[in-house]
């Protein structure tokens, strides 16, 4: 990915910021993927069967296939670094099942 792409601004109003702990699960494999995630600030890992395959930062998205298909998430996601802000976006609405805010495990940290 190019570390100039900022994808923040492509989700505007339908993006809920939210704020987690340092080492908090933001997704495990095998979790239904209904949203996709934009890193605003602090850093996010990425890893499958716990090897590292990314570490995210400022700007950069992932969980993104969840705005192409259904399927379930190949990877766990969770923050890297002390209280990072995301973006969370749903699904565009005729894309998701019935879910009118992010999940219930975001609640917490808002």
């Amino acid at each position: 990915m190019d570390p100039q792409t900022n994808f923040l601004p492509y989700f505007g109003d339908a993006a809920k910021l939210v704020t987690l702990p340092a080492d908090a699960t933001i997704f495990r494999e095998g979790d239904e993927g209904d949203y996709t995630y934009v890193v605003k600030s602090g850093k996010v890992r990425i890893e499958t069967r716990g090897q590292e395959l990314a570490v995210i930062g400022a700007g950069e998205i992932f969980g993104e296939m969840a705005m192409i298909d259904r399927v379930q998430r190949r990877s766990r996601a969770s923050t890297r670094s002390n209280r990072p802000n995301l973006s969370v976006a749903p699904k565009p609405p005729e894309r998701r099942e019935t879910h009118p805010s992010p999940p219930s495990r975001h609640a917490d940290f808002v």
